[in-house]
């Protein structure tokens, strides 16, 4: 049986709930920096007792996912439009979206994050001394994950 590991294909529907409410498609992703990225999270911590008793601590921990895309892109665009009404200014009061995605995997599967808060981004475009323009990445917690996995 062979498995299908390839990400060609993926798109993420993302929600912003005051600034983005209809939300938006999102894929163009760059080839240098991944589409979604989330590091391991811990949930938990052992140690053990005096006696040698274990001792275990369960602990919540945001589930933080970076996004990557394609700089200047409508994809870039609609998370600098997020990013740019939650962030905090003089004279400014945040959107306070939550924010919720689903990413469609090519196997069939999926991945729901839901009750995120904007976390980081850039505020301006990045311009590498090769000529290029950096690829930009925004940074979302979310405080719940569900995987659905491809009915085969």
């Amino acid at each position: 049986m062979a498995y299908n590991a390839s990400s060609f294909g993926v798109h993420i529907y993302l929600r912003a709930s005051v600034s983005l409410p209809t939300g938006v498609i999102l894929s163009h992703f760059p080839d240098d920096v991944d589409p979604i990225s989330t590091p391991n999270v811990p949930i938990g911590t052992v140690r053990m007792g005096l006696n040698g008793d274990l001792i275990t601590v369960s602990s919540p921990n945001a589930i933080v996912s970076t996004i990557g895309v394609i700089t200047n892109s409508g994809s870039d665009e609609a998370l600098n439009y997020i990013y740019s009404a939650n962030r905090p200014a003089s004279g400014k009061n945040p959107a306070g979206d939550a924010i919720s995605l689903v990413a469609y995997l090519p196997n069939g599967a999926s991945l729901s994050l839901s009750d995120g808060w904007m976390m980081d981004g850039p505020p301006v475009n990045t311009y590498l001394s090769s000529g290029a323009v950096q690829m930009n990445t925004y940074s979302v917690g979310f405080a719940n994950a569900v995987r659905t996995p491809a009915i085969t």
